[in-house]
C-alpha cells in the first residue's frame, strides 16, 4: 500500500475535533503518531469487521498487552473523535486508556488502547446464572462513576450499550467507543428537541 499525500476524512467542520481534516503530515507533526509498530509483538487477531482487525500485543518496552486496532480505510472520523476525546481526558479507572497511534511497516495508522479481556455484552451471554444483585450493584456503581467523570469532563458518550462497555478478570468495567461522543462546554446548552 502506498503512503497517501492525504488522510482523507470525512465529517461535520463544526466538530470540535482539532484531528479532522488534517493532512497525513500535520499528523505527525503534531505528535499524534507517536511510534511504530516496531514496538509490539502481535500475539492474535481479537476481532474483524467490514471496518478493520483488531489485534492483541505486547508492548515489548513493558511487557504490557494492549489491543492494537487497524481501519482498512485509515482512521475514520469517528475514531479521530475518540482519540480526540481520550486524549483530552485524565485517565480514569472507568474508561478505556489509550495508549497512542504507530505506523507499521507499510505506513498504515493503528491505535493502541489498554486491551480488557470482554465486553459486557458477551460477558452476559456466556454466563450460566443471573448476575447476584451484588454483582449488578458494583457494575452499576462502576458504569455510574464513569459517566459521572465524562459529564464533569464536559463529554456525552452517546452510544452506550453492553458492547461498549468492557470487563476485565477482575471485575472492572471500562467504558469503551467513543466515536459517537460529542463535547460540551455549559450545562446549559441543549443537545436534544424540547418536547
Amino acid at each position: 500500500m502506498a503512503k497517501a499525500g492525504l488522510l482523507h476524512f470525512v465529517g461535520d467542520k463544526n466538530d470540535h475535533h482539532p484531528f479532522l481534516f488534517e493532512p497525513y503530515d500535520r499528523l505527525l507533526a503534531r505528535n499524534l503518531i507517536s511510534g511504530k509498530t516496531n514496538n509490539y509483538e502481535y500475539l492474535n487477531m481479537i476481532s474483524h469487521g467490514s471496518y478493520g482487525i483488531v489485534y492483541r500485543a505486547c508492548d515489548k518496552r513493558t511487557g504490557q498487552i494492549v489491543a492494537m486496532k487497524e481501519e482498512f480505510n485509515g482512521l475514520s472520523t469517528s475514531t479521530l473523535r475518540e482519540i480526540s476525546i481520550l486524549m483530552s481526558l485524565p485517565q480514569h479507572p472507568a474508561i478505556v486508556e489509550f495508549k497512542e497511534v504507530v505506523l507499521d511497516d507499510w505506513d498504515r495508522v493503528l491505535v493502541v488502547m489498554e486491551h480488557v479481556e470482554n465486553d459486557l455484552a458477551r460477558f452476559m451471554a456466556v454466563k450460566r446464572q443471573p448476575l447476584r444483585p451484588s454483582e449488578v450493584k458494583c457494575m452499576m456503581k462502576q458504569l455510574l462513576e464513569g459517566v459521572k467523570f465524562l459529564h464533569e469532563n464536559g463529554v456525552m458518550h452517546r452510544d452506550l450499550k453492553p458492547s461498549n462497555i468492557l470487563i476485565n478478570k477482575k471485575g472492572e468495567l471500562k467504558i469503551c467507543d467513543f466515536g459517537m461522543s460529542r463535547q460540551f462546554e455549559s450545562e446549559s446548552g441543549s443537545y436534544s428537541p424540547e418536547l
